[in-house]
């Protein structure tokens, strides 16, 4: 041990080396969203959406026109 009551070899962490981090845990979180967000985008993901709404108004179209009066 030494004198300022830390084992040798342990410091603490400065405020650059955590702000860094911070940073870098930043680009990584918005990579990811930016990849997860380019891939819901996907054009054939686009027209799957598209033809399940339109499957949706369809069948509420055909209920509604066999509903009895």
């Amino acid at each position: 041990m030494r004198r300022d009551g830390c084992a040798q070899g342990v410091e603490i962490i400065e405020t650059r080396i955590l702000i860094a981090y911070g940073l870098i845990l930043l680009l990584v979180a918005a990579a990811i969203a930016g990849i997860a967000y380019l891939r819901h985008n996907r054009h054939d993901r686009k027209i799957a959406r598209q033809r399940a709404r339109e499957q949706l108004r369809q069948n509420a179209r055909r209920d509604a026109a066999s509903r009895p009066d």
